[in-house]
């Protein structure tokens, strides 16, 4: 059994599971490139990070408890936020597309554009009782979890006053906080972003 005293820390090259109350490591991997962000979902730890010189971003999934690695991409191209629900990721990449992703293969199901390049900036996604929208000041889209397709829900149309830069749902939604992981080593560095869809957003877990 686990420690509940236990946290995921990422180093260059490394990504690893401590036991603060033994002061080792309950398991450690090696891993391509430097990790950024770590997040965790049910079992599930997922690692975003770039190669040394910042010029491709690599993303890995473990198995939390045991430090097994799933898979390694670099399809995502940017640093994203993940929301999570069942077995899948949805987000938003860096062409402004909703994606989603499995996440035992780490294969991308989907990639759909959903507004027009001036406009889809404006949305945010969230997840709240199953369902996947996206949301803006003027509208809000319901997400077809199959096939990526959006339709307008009237109901949620306005309502809300000014620019929305962030949404959370509740209930069944699977988005929690950002944590960031310092760089070891000359000119490595933390990395955290935030915003819209298209903007290369931070991470989230549901824990």
């Amino acid at each position: 059994m686990s420690s509940s005293n236990e946290v995921f820390l990422g180093q260059k090259k490394s990504i690893a599971r401590y036991d603060l109350e033994k002061k080792k490591p309950t398991w450690s991997q090696t891993i391509e490139g430097i990790p950024g962000i770590i997040t965790t979902y049910n079992e599930y730890l997922f690692v975003q990070g770039t190669n040394k010189w910042q010029t491709k971003h690599i993303h890995h999934m473990f198995n939390a408890n045991t430090g097994e690695l799933l898979w390694t991409s670099d399809e995502i191209k940017s640093y994203i936020v993940p929301h999570y629900l069942n077995s899948s990721m949805f987000f938003g990449n860096i062409s402004g597309k909703i994606c989603k992703l499995d996440l035992d293969s780490g294969k991308i199901q989907f990639e759909e554009k959903f507004a027009g390049v001036f406009t889809r900036s404006r949305f945010s996604l969230f997840i709240s009782n199953n369902k996947v929208y996206l949301t803006s000041k003027k509208k809000t889209l319901l997400v077809d979890q199959q096939t990526g397709a959006s339709s307008e829900v009237e109901n949620l149309a306005g309502y809300a006053e000014h620019h929305i830069t962030t949404a959370c749902g509740v209930g069944m939604d699977q988005i929690s906080n950002i944590t960031a992981i310092s760089g070891h080593g000359s000119g490595d560095s933390a990395m955290v972003a935030t915003g819209g869809l298209g903007d290369g957003g931070g991470g989230g877990d549901g824990g």
